[in-house]
Order: C-alpha cells, then structure tokens, then sequence
C-alpha cells in the first residue's frame, strides 16, 4: 500500500509539473495591416526595468533574440538597420508565493493542501491515521512572460502582437533548446511570410 501511495504521488508531481511549465500563448493582429508589403525587419530588446534577480541575462537576452531572428528569415524576411518592420521583445518575470502543508503521523509525512497562484487544491493523495502535526513551508513560484511586438516602421503602428508565458523551473534543462522552443510556440500565430498576400501555412515553413 505505501509502494502504492509513493508511485502515485510521483506521477502526479509529475503532472503538476508538467501543466505548469508549458507555455500559455495569446497574440492579436492589425486586421488591415498589409502584410504583404513588408520585406525587412529590425530587431531590438525591450528593457523591463525589472530588479535584477527578476531579469534574465545577458546570454539568455541574446539566445532569444537568435530564436527571433530565425523565426523572420524562416519567413523570408531580411534583417536590416532600415527596416519595413520594427520586431521588440521583451520578458517580464514575476514572483509569487506558495504555501504547502505536510502533515506528520505515525505512519510518517503525507502530503497535504496547497494553495497560492495556481488556487487552492488537494495533493495527490492522502493517507494515514492517529495523531501527529503539520508543518507549512512558503516558497516562491517564478512565472515568466515573453511578449514579441512587431510594428509598421513607417506609420510607427503596432501590427502584431503575440505574448507566451509559463512557470519557469531550475529543473528546466537545456536552456537553449527550451527557448527556441518558447519562441517558436509565439511565432505559430504569426501566419506571414515576406512579400506573401494574406496568411500562410505554418507547417510548410522550413526549420
């Protein structure tokens, strides 16, 4: 029965885990934008003005400005100092805190209730009997926001917008292929291509 209870708390960990790293994408667009025109981009990075243990770094700042890069040349655009487009990105990180609660039995901890950002709920199990205590720990919870605009470099009017945001994790390894990842999933909503009429398929762009 305890192999039992271990097995199917770590599952749910890992579901927890899973639902909350995977990144939540929103984007709107100029209706009457004519995409069409545009064949040239400019890339620049939009300072959050963040504190610095809330602000990615340097080696980040310019993984995802490659990531963006690739995305518009996928598209057929030109990077250029004069461009038809302006592409900004910026990130905003953002701290909040979580409480959890062990309880503590004869028969040794077992997982109780958590609540904070995500709202309160029950762990993935719960079992035990007789008296005992509990114990609640405060921790924080990161969530990151990347938002790419993409405006008309002549009328200085936003065109394109597309936003991702997720809970960010120490456990996220392989920092550079999360990002490229990150990006793509922003750039799924952005059905354009350089010198092209109207929306395009994604999946016939090359990678």
């Amino acid at each position: 029965m305890k192999k039992l209870m271990i097995i199917i708390a770590a599952v749910g960990a890992l579901m927890i885990q899973s639902c909350t790293t995977s990144m939540k994408v929103v984007s709107d667009v100029d209706p009457v934008a004519n995409f069409g025109s545009y064949k040239t981009f400019s890339i620049e990075y939009v300072d959050s003005n963040a504190p610095r243990d809330l602000s990615i770094n340097e080696i980040n700042q310019r993984r995802l400005e490659k990531a963006i890069i690739a995305e518009m040349e996928k598209r057929g655009y030109v990077l250029t100092e004069e461009a038809d487009l302006k592409v900004s990105y910026q990130v905003n990180i953002k701290e909040n805190k979580e409480y959890r609660t062990n309880h503590y039995n004869n028969y040794g901890p077992y997982y109780g209730g958590y609540y904070g950002y995500y709202g309160y709920g029950y762990g993935p199990w719960m079992y035990g009997g007789g008296g005992g205590f509990s114990t609640t720990n405060e921790y924080s919870v990161y969530n990151g926001k990347l938002t790419v605009k993409i405006e008309d470099s002549s009328e200085d009017k936003l065109v394109w917008l597309g936003s991702g945001k997720r809970e960010i994790t120490e456990s996220n390894r392989r920092v550079e292929d999360r990002i490229k990842k990150d990006v793509a999933d922003i750039f799924k909503q952005y059905p354009y291509a350089a010198g092209v009429d109207g929306q395009i398929k994604i999946k016939d762009l090359q990678s």
